[in-house]
């Protein structure tokens, strides 16, 4: 058997991650355009689901989908989202496909194998093809792509799910348990259908007195519900109930049975179909519940049964085989239930009266009532399951209108602002702003700055975030640069935009000012959406230019794997204008959370006393910040609010490592090691709390929707574990470039989801990966290839009493220290033992402080000046 994937539809490796807006109006139009395709062809009603499928399609019906489901366009797609689909129902993947499509996702989906499947998904890839060459729809040709390969490819399988942040799986409990088994890193959020069964209810009197013509009618309802598609969908009934008297239910029985019978002059089962059906019939009518058996020209069968097994939902049944049973009391519905019980058709008893008899004998699996005709036709809510709100997400640029009496932020001053507060700000002071503007904002950890960088998001504003450090002169440098159209200055910074500027307004301590004339060139590409230095208080004026993508994707997935609800409140321990101190604000506002803020250090006691008060439930720290905790005391203080810590800007010494996870252990509060950039919008890598104490001194592995892989030298892929090679980054995380000044604005994604994190790193056997170095932090003595950061990390462990870094040339390498060093001789022995190198290779120098930026991360090139 050929394991290898064939295309029908797209390119699964060309597809764009796209987060769009619910029922675009793009989309619709175009699966109108499907619809009236399907309905010209010659063939739609000889090819099983197509018409049914077209019919779905038309734009009358899907705008009628999104009323009845009050669909908001405050939420936006997932992203990529794979869909992996049962074989007995042909287009089963087309409609999967387009609801992950009408919801604002790109989708990769897997047919099966068999070539019975394969010939179903071509007829309807023909029809999806023929549309997306018209030129109003070739836009929507990255967000769709159909394969098949064989299930036993399992690396494939694997490789697409680890491609996607979301899988929609169809088929049978042992199938979707052996993928949901499979190993990826990272794990897909799964949305899954299993194997469920379904049933009709019909009132015997209703039957017995209708009309004949209504008769024919509901007779071919049902053969379009069952024959159609051979009985194979868990929507096709298998169970008949009968209401009634028991001489009612049975005139009611033959009178349907022969009304279904004169349906199925043109059904034509296969002599391997005629088989297996008379092979289950005999095993029922072995059961002693079983009355009798009845056929009709081999093309039904209709089991009475005294009694209904309580196994009765293991009954598969296909090609047109019933199980038929009556009840006197709609309490006796009861008898009918099972957790696999998801559909019931109705005849004859009002469907409102049906659902109050479910619910009052709470039934546990009922999870739609329809009349005849409808049980295969889709739904957005399947199975329970809604899938208008497990394929969408929040959309971060928008508000959240459930959030408006929630406490948005909340100062050390003791003020204030909801969410609904937040908003109606935003109306009053940006409602008139230019969109598509830049504005430059001096960030503080205050509320005057959170709230002008979220509103400048959500009214098209592009925020320049600087440091309230950064001085006079490189702000008036990146001002000429750049010629934002507004700035946001805080009042105590006495700072003036300079002579093309006036104030506009002030309010929440920030002064707000105007460019006088406005940018006439150099328009903003259409989808950047904010710029952060990567060099902290510097003042340098590149920037990474982040696109709402980019920032949509990074602050849902945070808040996924960090568990972030509305009961979070974090307490900022970074700057604002640093990307993880960012992140950490973005990820809590988009859950709903309240942000603590101060401008207060861990250092100093009015934070803790801050923290205490408002009962702060996270907060996350550098390398450095752990270190001034371990000082502090931290280890010893009372928290009782404090539910989880983070790591990122750096890598954390193992022995820190080893300390505060050992204290989250003990006190129920995980510590979460994270890893990014800034050219990564923040995050990249997270290492799970269950993996903490066995992974010490890794990054862990990919966040949700992105991927790691490594590459050499020579620019191959590195395939074994343990093999140290430069760390690639794919993700919708990852930034469009750089910019240099307000031209290169204009450009678009340069990266293209790819970034090549200029670290050295490796993998070990169970996918997690551990940073070996920066790929230009290396020196050669005497021909050795030496990693400054690993040295700096034996150090550290070897003499916990004293911090090191490291630098140096190929001559010579240099040691700078901080604290009791003790004998100089012994940290050079070390070295040459460790290293196998010689005495004269190594200098070691005392200095009062190691020179950090904002976001603690070591200066080296300031360390000759210490």
């Amino acid at each position: 058997m050929s394991m290898q994937m064939r295309r029908i539809l797209g390119n699964p490796e060309a597809l764009k991650v796209v987060k769009a807006v619910p029922f675009e109006p793009g989309v619709v139009d175009f699966l109108d355009a499907v619809s009236k395709a399907i309905m010209k062809h010659p063939d739609s009603r000889k090819i099983p689901g197509l018409h049914a499928f077209g019919f779905w399609c038309r734009k009358k019906h899907l705008l009628q989908l999104k009323a009845k489901y009050q669909i908001s366009d405050e939420r936006c797609g997932k992203g990529l989202v794979f869909h992996i689909c049962a074989s007995n129902i042909p287009g089963l993947f087309a409609w999967s496909m387009v609801i992950g499509l009408l919801m604002g996702n790109s989708n990769l989906v897997r047919v099966s194998a068999g070539e019975n499947s394969i010939q179903a998904a071509k007829a309807f890839c023909e029809v999806f093809e023929h549309v997306l060459n018209q030129k109003q729809y070739r836009h929507l040709a990255d967000r769709m792509a159909v394969v098949t390969y064989p299930k036993e490819n399992e690396l494939l399988t694997i490789h697409y799910s680890e491609m996607c942040g979301l899988r929609v799986i169809w088929g049978g409990d042992r199938a979707i348990e052996t993928i949901t088994g499979l190993s990826c890193q990272p794990m897909p959020e799964d949305i899954v259908f299993p194997d469920r069964v379904s049933a009709a209810v019909i009132d015997a009197e209703a039957l017995n007195s209708m009309h004949q013509d209504e008769l024919e009618l509901q007779a071919r309802l049902f053969y379009d519900d069952t024959y159609a598609m051979d009985q194979n969908a868990c929507s096709s009934p298998q169970l008949i109930v009968w209401r009634g008297g028991q001489e009612s239910c049975q005139r009611a029985s033959l009178r349907w049975w022969q009304a279904v019978g004169r349906q199925l002059t043109q059904y034509a089962p296969s002599e391997k179909q005629i088989y297996d059906k008379y092979s289950l019939a005999c095993e029922v009518a072995m059961n002693s519940d079983c009355e009798s058996v009845q056929w009709w020209d081999k093309k039904l069968c209709h089991i009475w049964m005294d009694e209904l097994p309580a196994d009765w939902s293991e009954f598969r049944g296909n090609s047109g085989i019933f199980l038929e049973c009556r009840i006197d009391t709609d309490e006796e519905i009861k008898l009918i239930d099972s957790e696999k019980l998801q559909t019931l058709l109705v005849l004859g008893i009002d469907q409102e009266e049906l659902q109050k008899m479910i619910e009052k004998q709470r039934m546990q699996g009922v999870s739609r009532i329809v009349p005849f005709g409808q049980a295969l036709e889709m739904d957005l809510v399947w199975d329970g399951q809604d899938l208008t709100k497990r394929l969408t997400e929040p959309d971060f640029f928008k508000w959240q209108w459930e959030y408006d009496d929630r406490c948005m932020l909340m100062d050390d001053k003791g003020s204030t602002v909801t969410y609904g507060e937040a908003r109606l700000f935003g109306k009053t002071y940006f409602g008139g702003a230019s969109e598509r503007s830049l504005i430059l904002l001096i960030t503080e950890n205050t509320m005057g700055s959170v709230l002008t960088y979220i509103q400048s998001l959500r009214h098209d504003l592009v925020p320049i975030l600087m440091d309230k450090k950064t001085n006079h002169e490189q702000l008036m440098g990146i001002i000429d640069k750049y010629r934002p159209e507004y700035a946001a200055v805080p009042e105590k910074y006495m700072m003036h935009p300079g002579k093309d500027y006036e104030e506009k307004w002030r309010s929440k301590g920030y002064i707000y000012y105007a460019r006088k004339t406005e940018e006439e060139s150099c328009k903003l590409y259409k989808d950047l959406a904010l710029l952060l230095s990567t060099s902290g208080s510097t003042g340098s004026p590149k920037f990474v230019k982040i696109s709402k993508m980019n920032l949509q994707s990074n602050t849902s997935s945070i808040a996924s794997y960090l568990h972030i609800t509305e009961s979070d409140r974090p307490i900022t321990t970074l700057p604002m204008s640093y990307t993880y101190g960012l992140s950490i604000i973005n990820s809590h506002l988009y859950r709903g959370a309240t942000i603590l803020l101060t401008e207060a250090s861990v250092m100093e006691q009015t934070f803790w006393d801050f923290f205490k008060k408002q009962q702060a439930t996270t907060f996350g720290g550098v390398p450095y910040t752990y270190k001034m905790l371990k000082f502090i005391g931290f280890l010893d203080m009372q928290l009782p609010s404090l539910k989880i810590m983070t790591q990122a800007g750096g890598k954390l010494p193992v022995s820190l490592q080893k300390i505060f996870t050992a204290y989250g252990k003990a006190y129920d509060r995980p510590l979460i090691v994270m890893y990014g950039q800034t050219e990564a919008t923040a995050r990249m890598a997270y290492l799970p709390w269950k993996d903490a104490e066995q992974k010490q001194g890794s990054i862990g592995i990919a966040i949700p929707g992105g991927r790691f892989w490594l590459k050499d030298t020579s620019e191959s892929v590195i395939t074994d574990s343990y093999k140290t090679g430069e760390l690639i980054y794919d993700g919708p995380n990852v930034t469009m470039g750089y910019a240099v000044d307000r031209r290169s604005l204009m450009t678009g994604d340069e990266n293209h989801g790819r970034l090549a994190t200029g670290d050295l790193a490796y993998r070990d056997d169970d996918g997690f990966y551990y940073i070996a170095g920066r790929k230009k932090r290396f020196i050669k003595l005497l021909g050795n290839r030496i990693s400054l950061d690993e040295t700096e990390e034996l150090l550290n462990q070897a003499f916990p009493e004293t911090e090191f870094v490291c630098a140096g040339t190929d001559e010579q390498m240099k040691v700078f220290c901080t604290g009791d060093i003790g004998d100089e001789k012994a940290i050079i022995s070390y070295l040459s033992d460790k290293l196998h190198l010689f005495y004269k290779n190594f200098s070691v120098r005392k200095i009062k402080k190691i020179p950090r930026n904002t976001s603690g991360k070591v200066l080296y090139e300031q360390l000759e000046e210490q």
